[in-house]
């Protein structure tokens, strides 16, 4: 039992391995009544007496054969609004559904790259030069041919459901910007993009999944602008302890060489903040043994304090207070001695020239952003969502340059199906 997408609950109804069943509205912050008000046709909407009951309402409203899941996700998606306000209605809801399996297909053990080496393991390995593996070099992208691409999406995609998980970057995979990468003993790692409406703002949210013996591993992802990402992994349970570690740098090492990452950020959530488990395992101190330091200066002198006990005496354990304390502050990579620029900078300044120069009108800074930059392009370009963040960054840009309006325009191009290329011309312009 429990809630996805708009977007997610379709991939379910149309699945064959599984069934999504209705399991009723948890704690909606809307009444159906409300929502109902903006997707039926006026003639039933004067004829329909509009129940505050929840439930009442969608038994009697959304015909026999359907789902009241199939009918809510219908409804909304039938409204003429940017995919934002139909999430937003949709989430307002709290609509819960059952998946039920069909097939043995929608199982962890049976979830897995049909097409796959296997790696027989004599060892576990845990202590590795994790530096040197950084800088290893990594194979190009395979090649899959589309038959294997559909099943390697399913998997991905299957392996959230089981979960009951659900990220942008799988539910609104741009199946364009997929690679599959074959690394050693037994790993192998997905990445793939958003499509154009779901992009970020100039940066490239880029998730993965990493496979070992070609069942998922990991999952997560990264927020790319330049030579700076913030960085997100969750590892598979069964897998944890065992060789976490060099999945973990593996997962470093390909987005450090696809994107030229130079800095990489991790959020407190991912050791302890608002996460029990993070606490529980000491996370905090599987990051610090690959290098991470806290970003706050006073948190990281608490943490080379903590570390000196640690090594000092085998049985010491931080308490949790301590552990709870490093949550105040990110923690860092650092790959070189300057922290590159991250996107918060340049999106500062595309506000900034819209208040300025546009005196806040963004209905005539993106006419004439758009104009400037994409003056000889076609209509169906100008109307791209990207297009139009690329357009309003060239006007903010600070060295704009004759030369720049190419690259802009080719950022503007290549950033759905090619986020790699994408932000190797981010490094060249910053």
């Amino acid at each position: 039992s429990t809630r996805f997408s708009i977007d997610f609950n379709k991939w379910h109804i149309a699945n064959p391995n599984c069934k999504l069943t209705d399991d009723g509205f948890n704690k909606p912050k809307m009444a159906l009544s409300e929502v109902l008000n903006l997707t039926l046709p006026s003639p039933e909407l004067a004829a329909a007496e509009l129940s505050d009951d929840n439930e009442f309402l969608l038994t009697s409203i959304k015909g026999k054969r359907r789902t009241g899941v199939e009918f809510l996700c219908e409804e909304i998606e039938r409204l003429d609004c940017n995919n934002k306000v139909k999430d937003f209605l949709y989430d307002s809801l709290d609509y819960y559904v059952r998946v039920i399996p069909k097939s043995r297909s929608y199982s962890t053990a049976f979830n897995y790259i049909k097409d796959r080496k296997i790696f027989y393991h004599t060892e576990i390995l845990k202590y590795f030069d994790f530096k040197q593996l950084l800088d290893q070099k990594v194979s190009n992208s395979k090649k899959l041919p589309s038959t294997s691409q559909n099943e390697l999406i399913e998997v991905i995609r299957t392996n959230m459901s089981l979960m009951a998980r659900e990220t942008d970057t799988v539910t609104y995979m741009d199946e364009r910007s997929l690679r599959y990468h074959e690394l050693e003993r037994g790993i192998s790692i997905a990445i793939y993009g958003l499509q154009a409406e779901r992009q970020l703002p100039i940066e490239s949210y880029v998730g993965y999944t990493l496979f070992k013996n070609g069942y998922p591993a990991a999952y997560g992802g990264a927020w790319v602008f330049g030579k700076n990402a913030k960085f997100g992994i969750n590892i598979a349970e069964h897998l944890r302890g065992g060789e976490s570690g060099y999945i973990f740098i593996q997962l470093l090492r390909l987005y450090r060489q696809l994107f030229g990452i130079t800095y990489y950020e991790v959020e407190p959530y991912q050791y302890g903040l608002d996460n029990p488990d993070g606490i529980k395992s000491g996370s905090f101190w599987f990051y610090y043994k690959f290098g991470f330091r806290p970003v706050d200066p006073a948190i990281n002198k608490l943490a080379t304090a903590e570390y000196k006990k640690i090594r000092s005496n085998k049985t010491y354990r931080s308490p949790d207070k301590t552990l709870l304390r490093f949550t105040e502050s990110n923690i860092a990579l650092k790959l070189d001695r300057k922290v590159p620029p991250g996107v918060e900078t340049e999106l500062s300044k595309i506000s900034s020239m819209i208040a300025n120069k546009f005196y806040g009108n963004r209905t005539l800074a993106i006419e004439k952003c758009l104009d400037a930059l994409f003056s000889s392009a076609g209509k169906q370009q100008k109307a791209d969502p990207v297009a139009i963040e690329m357009a309003l960054w060239y006007e903010a840009f600070d060295k704009r340059l004759n030369k720049d309006k190419k690259i802009f325009r080719k950022l503007a191009k290549i950033k759905v199906t090619n986020p790699d290329s994408y932000n190797r011309l981010i490094i060249s312009l910053i």
